[in-house]
């Protein structure tokens, strides 16, 4: 794999990687065969802006060729440009987010009489918190506590995906960094409807003088709107 990051428009952030994986899998069951995952050659590009007029400007895109001696192969182009709005003063934030993910899948007609594929699926976010300190002691120390409830709202409509070739999605297991995602599927061939709101509180122990973190706590619980299809 390779990278290369720099900068542009008045402190705008951009990133380019490639990357190449080709894999050997060892069949150590000849009555189970292993399946072997895609290889793959990827190309990336990540780029954001700050404070343009009132919003903050991110976008994501990928260009992928899949290859496998025996399942679909073919090629998948993304482009995911988002906007937000970051709110915020010393003690709160509140951050809409509205972005549009577009996908195009060509496949290689060698092994498949699928036609090529679009998916197009708006996502909206909004992502708030507060942040509450007071002066502690512990062991002698001086410490600072904090109490941060937060909220995170997803709203993503439904798109059928039956006929999209799965490459490289898997469900995510369910943790707390998870749990503030838009969507619960790694990869890219995946994306879930969802109109849910995720609703935490943590706290944390720093230390009041170097503000090194020595204890972090939490709770969040997510809630549907409605079932996931």
């Amino acid at each position: 794999s390779l990278a290369k990051n720099g900068t542009w428009w008045n402190g705008g952030t951009w990133g380019v990687a490639a990357l190449m994986q080709r894999w050997q899998t060892l069949q150590t069951d000849p009555l189970n065969p292993l399946t072997p995952p895609y290889s793959r050659l990827q190309l990336t590009l990540a780029a954001a802006k700050q404070d343009v007029g009132f919003t903050d400007v991110d976008f994501f895109s990928s260009a992928v060729e899949f290859t496998h001696p025996t399942l679909i192969n073919g090629k998948r182009a993304i482009a995911y440009p988002s906007f937000s709005v970051p709110l915020q003063t010393s003690f709160a934030y509140l951050t809409p987010k509205v972005g549009v993910h577009y996908t195009h899948y060509n496949f290689d007609q060698t092994n498949t009489a699928t036609s090529d594929q679009n998916r197009t699926v708006p996502i909206f976010s909004t992502d708030s918190g507060v942040v509450f300190e007071r002066a502690a002691a512990l062991f002698g120390q001086s410490l600072v506590q904090t109490l941060e409830p937060k909220v995170y709202y997803v709203y993503i409509p439904t798109r059928s995906q039956n006929r999209l070739p799965n490459f490289d999605s898997a469900l995510q297991d369910v943790n707390f960094a998870t749990l503030y995602t838009e969507n619960q599927f790694s990869g890219n061939d995946r994306i879930n409807d969802a109109n849910q709101v995720t609703m935490g509180v943590s706290s944390r122990l720093l230390h009041q003088d170097s503000g090194i973190e020595r204890l972090r706590v939490g709770v969040a619980q997510r809630y549907y709107f409605k079932s996931q299809e």
